[in-house]
This record gives structure tokens, sequence and C-alpha cells, in this order.
């Protein structure tokens, strides 16, 4: 994996932190967010094929 100071060369050390902090976060975020459209997608699918039994 490449590392975001060297994405990103004229940022200071402290910079990098806080951007991969940021980035860290959102990363985390858009798995939340696909984990949950996943779950309601499982749990209709779940039902439809209950109804065909």
């Amino acid at each position: 994996m490449m590392k975001v100071q060297s994405l990103i060369p004229r940022i200071s050390e402290r910079q990098g932190e806080v951007l991969r902090e940021k980035l860290s976060d959102y990363v985390a975020t858009l798995l939340e967010k696909n984990a949950a459209r996943l779950s309601k997608y499982e749990k209709a699918q779940a039902e439809r094929d209950a109804r065909t039994e």
C-alpha cells in the first residue's frame, strides 16, 4: 500500500497524520454504509424467498 506522503510529497508530517486520520474515518464510514445497504438487501431477499416457499 502506498503511503499518503508518497502520494502528496510536499506536506508536513503532521499534515500527513491528519490526512491519514481523515481518510481512515472516511473509509470506515463508507464501509458502514455499504454494510447497512447489504443487510437491507439480504433482509429483503430473505423475505422474498420466504414468500415463494
